[in-house]
């Protein structure tokens, strides 16, 4: 991975280097490696900010809550979820909107069972909270909306 982010950082512009990132978050994903797909969003997040694309930043943030939620960072996962709404709501984004509400209800869902069954256990609670896409597998909304 350490050449991948050499390749990623050779020339490339901004916003390019910004979508090579997102894409090797959903590798980590895939490996089950959150930690380290939470770090490469957060980088992208910080490469899309030197664009100033606020649609995109919108949804790195949101990618970025969707991993804090698979490793239990519920608290972050809201606040993450907010600042995207925010953002999608200012550019007037219909879609992106609606993407972080449904994003907000399975945090909400996700919350409500841990308060409900406080000794459900990890592998319960992501086969509850997880939601399948096109792919078979868990996806950033941003590969989500391009693998469609």
């Amino acid at each position: 991975m350490e050449q991948a982010h050499k390749l990623i950082y050779s020339g490339k512009d901004p916003s390019e280097a910004a979508y090579i990132l997102v894409n090797l978050g959903n590798l980590y994903i895939d490996q089950k490696q959150y930690n380290a797909a939470l770090s490469v969003f957060q980088e992208a997040l910080a490469m899309r900010k030197k664009t100033g694309d606020e649609a995109s930043i919108a949804r790195t943030i949101r990618n970025i809550a969707q991993v804090q939620m698979q490793i239990g960072n519920t608290d972050k996962a809201r606040d993450n979820l907010t600042q995207s709404l925010r953002i999608s709501q200012k550019l007037n984004d219909g879609k992106a909107i609606a993407d972080t509400y449904n994003e907000l209800v399975i945090w909400s869902v996700r919350l409500e069972i841990i308060r409900l069954q406080p000794n459900t256990s990890k592998v319960q609670l992501k086969f509850t909270t997880n939601r399948p896409t096109s792919m078979g597998s868990f996806m950033s909304e941003e590969n989500r909306r391009t693998a469609n």
